[in-house]
């Protein structure tokens, strides 16, 4: 149970914050007039935005990496050295 918490958050944060990276080209002139940034500042934000997008894809890539061998080569309980591991 806690571990489909886990990933259900992680995959909840990753979803949003890839909304968040589509839908603000689309929002990002009224985010300038609203908040008054011209296009420098708004190239800095975007910039900003997506390194840290792409950040994020390789730590959460690692980390997938990470767990997934260690969920799908976990030994099933009782057995035994030797046999075969899980597919």
């Amino acid at each position: 149970m806690r571990r489909g918490l886990n990933w259900g958050f992680l995959g909840l944060l990753h979803t949003s914050f890839y909304m968040c990276r589509c839908n603000f080209s689309i929002a990002n002139k009224s985010v300038s007039e609203e908040f008054g940034f011209g296009r420098g500042e708004m190239g800095y934000i975007i910039t900003t935005a997506l390194f840290a997008y792409a950040c994020g894809l390789i730590v959460n890539g690692l980390l997938m990496l990470f767990l997934r061998g260690k969920i799908t080569h976990r030994p099933k309980p009782g057995a035994r050295p030797g046999d075969a591991a899980p597919a």
